[in-house]
Order: C-alpha cells, then sequence, then structure tokens
C-alpha cells in the first residue's frame, strides 16, 4: 500500500481556473470561438448536422480548479436526445468520432483537442464540466 501511495499525488486545488482558458471565472472568448469552429468542423465531417447536437462542454481538469501546466484540453460534444437514436447508431457514431478525433488532430495553441460524444437522457452540468453553450459559458 505504501508503494502505490508514493506514486499518487492528491490533485492540487488551485483557486483560479487555468488562466491559459478562463478570464475571472468566464471562458476566454477567443477560446470559446476557437472551440466551436472545430466543433463545427469535426460535426460535418462526421457527416450529421449541427441541429444533432445539444451542447459542447469542456471537461476535465481544464474546466476545473485541479488543472495543471500539462492539462489537455477535452470537449465533450452532446448529442440531441431528440433524435431518438439506437444503442447501435450511438456506437457507431462513437467510433466514427473516434476515428475522426485520431485523423483531424485539431489543436487550440499547439494543446491536442480530444473530443469525445455523449448522448444520454440526463447529464447535468457539474464539476470539471463547461457548458460553452452559453453566451457567456461562466461557472
Amino acid at each position: 500500500m505504501m508503494l502505490f501511495a508514493s506514486f499518487v499525488k492528491a490533485p492540487i486545488i488551485k483557486k483560479q481556473l487555468n488562466p491559459r482558458f478562463w478570464d475571472n471565472n468566464l471562458v476566454r472568448s477567443s477560446v470559446r470561438e476557437i472551440l466551436l469552429v472545430r466543433e463545427r468542423d469535426f460535426v460535418s465531417k462526421l457527416g450529421l448536422a449541427p441541429s444533432s447536437f445539444e451542447d459542447i462542454r469542456l471537461v476535465g481538469g481544464n474546466a476545473s480548479f485541479m488543472w495543471h501546466d500539462s492539462s489537455d484540453p477535452d470537449v465533450t460534444i452532446k448529442l440531441n436526445r431528440g433524435m431518438n437514436l439506437s444503442k447501435e447508431d450511438v456506437r457507431r457514431i462513437r467510433i466514427s468520432a473516434s476515428n475522426l478525433n485520431y485523423r483531424l488532430s485539431a489543436t487550440l495553441d499547439g494543446v491536442d483537442l480530444n473530443f469525445y460524444l455523449m448522448y444520454s437522457l440526463s447529464t447535468p452540468l457539474r464539476l470539471g464540466c463547461r457548458s460553452l453553450r452559453s453566451a457567456f459559458a461562466s461557472i
């Protein structure tokens, strides 16, 4: 047990969100615009209409107070629940998205972006998850 404890460090909680992406707890407008453009590109290459998606969210360390210098921006694109997709449809879209994510190699200020798709009935925003659809995208 002691050996394991020597490898695992408790997360350091910062006093502010990563200033590279946030300004006074609001997502920087330049970051938001870049992410929305990358999202539209990602969605169009999947062959889906923009209306197929409900939300785009910055998730993980860069959406929380536990970021560190090597945190990469993770972006979740939430599929529209009104599409009534079967599990098989969702599986196929996710496989396509994974392959596309690898091929696109999208970046933000030289840092790799990782896109993920989400499709579920209830997915509330929570700690480490910030919506970028709202005009201000605040915490």
